[in-house]
């Protein structure tokens, strides 16, 4: 979790300012499988590249 910081902020229908407070919120973090699959996808990205490269 990250936190965003206390800020002011403004009611726009009566204009006033108000203080917000600091609010805890998720992030995403890629687990091992999605790690796995996003680099089998490079590296198959990266050998279709190199033949096409050989062929010039």
């Amino acid at each position: 979790m990250r936190h965003a910081p206390a800020r002011k902020a403004r009611n726009p229908k009566t204009g006033e300012t108000l203080q917000v407070p600091a609010t805890p919120y998720p992030t995403f973090r890629a687990g091992k499988t999605l790690k796995e699959i996003a680099a089998a996808f490079q590296d198959e990205k990266n050998n279709v590249k190199m033949q096409f490269a050989g062929n010039r």
